[in-house]
């Protein structure tokens, strides 16, 4: 049987002030066993906070203003987007990889903002991918990202 594929675009937004975002909303939150990333999870959104140590990376390469936007490309062992790589490991990460998957899978549009939760720390930014469209009075449309991910 050949290997299938998903291939789909999402769309992206930045905030049209810094520090700006509308709340992720209730969710499960997880925790990475080793590096410190959580995930948290809800019915139409998937969300990720990122430990300081790879912020800057990842928030460059997903959320970036650029020409060259690169693909986000989801393997079974892998998250991959531009210069970024990491391996998915442990129970929590199975488990957010497979909620990214079924949003991934539905069809519907996906959006690709940040967002904020009052029960983390101020200053707390969580990517999030979700089926709902984040609130025009906090974010401007940048160019769409590709997405690859192996069925």
């Amino acid at each position: 049987m050949p290997d299938m594929s998903l291939e789909r675009q999402i769309k992206r937004y930045t905030a049209y002030l810094r520090g700006w975002c509308q709340a992720f909303g209730e969710h499960q939150h997880l925790e990475s066993s080793d590096d410190g990333i959580q995930w948290l999870l809800s019915d139409d959104q998937v969300g990720l906070i990122l430990p300081k140590s790879i912020r800057k990376i990842v928030y460059r390469e997903m959320l970036a203003h650029r020409e060259d936007v690169p693909v986000l490309a989801l393997s079974r062992s892998r998250f991959e987007v531009g210069a970024f790589s990491r391996a998915f490991h442990g129970e929590q990460d199975a488990l957010g990889r497979l909620a990214l998957m079924e949003l991934l899978e539905a069809d519907v549009q996906l959006y690709l903002y940040l967002t904020y939760h009052i029960v983390y720390p101020a200053g707390t930014r969580i990517v999030t991918l979700s089926r709902r469209s984040p609130m025009m009075i906090f974010y401007k449309e940048i160019q769409p990202m590709l997405v690859r991910a192996p069925y």
